[in-house]
């Protein structure tokens, strides 16, 4: 019987998006750190309004879930508001981007890639913080 893998709030990935510091991206789960091999998990933090740029992911949908204040989803150009709880499903290779709309409220939600190579964070945006503690196991 296998032992399930355990990712303690210290042994997560910390990215800051270089033009936008209220920007935070944690990577929690990735093959690299010995999870499954087709899905790659984070949270996104958006504090103090912060925008997430129009992008497209061309090889996984991508599930995002707000754990915590309310942002808006832009999808093919069209803006979804959504609060906690609540969850949006982009179909791999769309536009798609986001806000925070609550200055005084961090805009906080879990993405989910079915293609963890969509999960890529080049040096030119963003600013590695904290390596992931399993990256080398």
């Amino acid at each position: 019987m296998s032992e399930p893998l355990i990712i303690k709030n210290e042994d997560q990935e910390y990215f800051y998006h270089k033009n936008d510091p209220n920007r935070i991206v944690k990577l929690i789960l990735h093959p690299e750190f010995g999870g499954p091999r087709g899905v790659a998990v984070g949270v996104t933090v958006c504090q103090s309004g912060c925008k997430g740029s129009i992008h497209v992911h061309q090889n996984s949908d991508e599930i995002m879930i707000v754990l915590h204040g309310v942002g808006k989803f832009i999808v093919n150009n069209k803006e979804y508001t959504l609060r906690e709880g609540e969850a949006i499903v982009v179909p791999k290779g769309t536009p798609h981007g986001y806000e925070s709309l609550d200055p005084a409220t961090p805009f906080e939600f879990i993405w989910i890639y079915n293609d963890p190579s969509d999960a890529r964070f080049p040096e030119n945006l963003w600013i590695l913080a904290r390596p992931h503690k399993l990256r080398s196991k």
